[in-house]
């Protein structure tokens, strides 16, 4: 009985002992605040050709720093935005083996979860000789050659501007138009007719896309009964009549258009200072000219008034000629317009300048609301150097300075003028077509 005794109180000292032991070995930092678990859950394997992703979802993210994946490839720390890590280009003969834990805020590390797994066999990826172009820091093609393309059904190229499967009579693809400067990473993977999918080969490309100027006129005129500016000047471009009388209206489309009279002289003026020395300007305005050959017709001018001495250069005017033809004047002479404009049609007219010294800079337009005719001054002489006045009359609208007369009988416009608008930067000839075809018939 005592020998009995004596082997029980040993077994249950031995117990004690064991779960003591069993307790002591948990590790100190899973049992603080007795909630420091490992949010992992749903933890799972996924082979692929040469690469093994673990996949798994979290329980809660709260208090979350991180997730340290450890391994013999390293210790990696996890986003908690991400639940997924991928290891590539492994040895599908070696088992490799992942532990996973939850990192919080206060440093406090659970306990792993251990996961195992081999890389799926190796499908050779056919990509050879990638390489990445930037095109106009807008556009990336992506060139490359195959190295064969036996059982090959098409190559997937996934980057941050979407995933694209590419044809295996193709060597390449080109993304145009980036809107968004920064780096871009391309993953090239070729996918096999037996649905294999090789490993990818990556390469990056950054462009710095340009910041686009906001097209926003500086002056704008739609004259719906009205001489008030609508563009980004303000108040400071309102027009008045020169000659103190009124202004007179006439329709265009389902609005109203300014009708030039030459009796009694009515052109508007501002004392918008525009815009100065060679610096980029466009000037668009509809019109209807009239068939009065005796009178150069002036649409839209500023500069500074002429004393008769000056050299070219000092004004910017654009204006329909005796021919009818659509003129940039400066200083009284310019560039004209080849065809001439048909009298009592509405026509879009426009000129832009790039900024460069001489009246070569300058483009003529003329449109019909369906196409555009663009015609770049030749001339490599003529001086683009607007000087402004500080005139009350420096803007010019249905008018323009003659020697020192505002009121000269044979600059004065007696047709009709709509949606006059000035910017200062030269426009593109899409972004003219643009402006043309949103206020055709307007």
């Amino acid at each position: 009985m005592r020998k009995i005794s004596l082997n029980i109180g040993l077994l249950i000292m031995g117990l004690v002992v064991l779960f003591s032991c069993t307790e002591y070995q948990i590790p100190e930092e899973v049992l603080i605040d007795g909630d420091r678990a490992n949010v992992v859950d749903n933890a799972v394997t996924v082979k692929g050709p040469n690469s093994i992703e673990i996949q798994y979802a979290l329980s809660t993210t709260e208090e979350v720093d991180y997730i340290e994946c450890t391994s013999d490839l390293g210790t990696h720390n996890i986003s908690v935005n991400s639940t997924t890590k991928r290891y590539e280009f492994l040895d599908p003969a070696i088992e490799y083996t992942f532990y996973l834990s939850t990192v919080y805020t206060n440093g406090v590390k659970s306990e792993a979860i251990m996961l195992s797994s081999t890389a799926g066999e190796f499908v050779p990826n056919v990509v050879t000789n990638l390489e990445a172009v930037v095109i106009d820091n807008k556009h990336i093609e992506i060139k490359y050659t195959l190295s064969d393309r036996e059982g090959v059904d098409y190559i997937e190229c996934k980057s941050d501007l979407g995933t694209t499967n590419i044809s295996n009579d193709q060597t390449g693809i080109l993304y145009q138009d980036i809107e968004l400067s920064g780096l871009y990473n391309f993953k090239l993977t070729t996918v096999y007719l037996n649905g294999d999918r090789s490993d990818y080969r990556s390469i990056n490309a950054r462009v710095e896309v340009p910041i686009v100027k906001q097209i926003l006129p500086v002056l704008h005129y739609n004259f719906e009964n009205s001489l008030i500016n609508d563009g980004t000047v303000g108040i400071a471009g309102n027009l008045s009549v020169a000659s103190g009388g009124t202004a007179t209206y006439i329709s265009h489309g389902s609005g109203s258009a300014y009708e030039g009279t030459i009796n009694p002289a009515n052109h508007l003026t501002s004392t918008w200072g525009g815009i100065t020395g060679n610096s980029e300007r466009t000037i668009t305005a509809w019109v209807k000219i009239s068939n009065n050959t005796s009178i150069v017709r002036p649409i839209v001018g500023f500069g500074s008034r002429p004393k008769g001495t000056e050299a070219n250069g000092k004004r910017y005017n654009l204006v329909i000629s005796k021919t009818n033809q659509l003129t940039i004047s400066i200083q009284g002479v310019g560039s004209t317009f080849t065809d001439p404009l048909i009298p009592g049609v509405w026509t879009f007219v426009a000129v832009t300048h790039d900024g460069t010294d001489y009246l070569s800079g300058s483009v003529l337009y003329v449109g019909n609301s369906n196409s555009l005719v663009g015609e770049r001054g030749t001339d490599e002489t003529i001086v683009i150097n607007t000087v402004n006045n500080s005139n009350p009359e420096n803007t010019l609208i249905g008018g323009q300075w003659k020697g020192g007369d505002l009121f000269h009988g044979t600059f004065i416009n007696d047709g009709g003028i709509d949606d006059v608008r000035v910017y200062d930067f030269a426009l593109t000839e899409q972004q003219l077509l643009e402006v043309m075809q949103s206020t055709a018939g307007q």
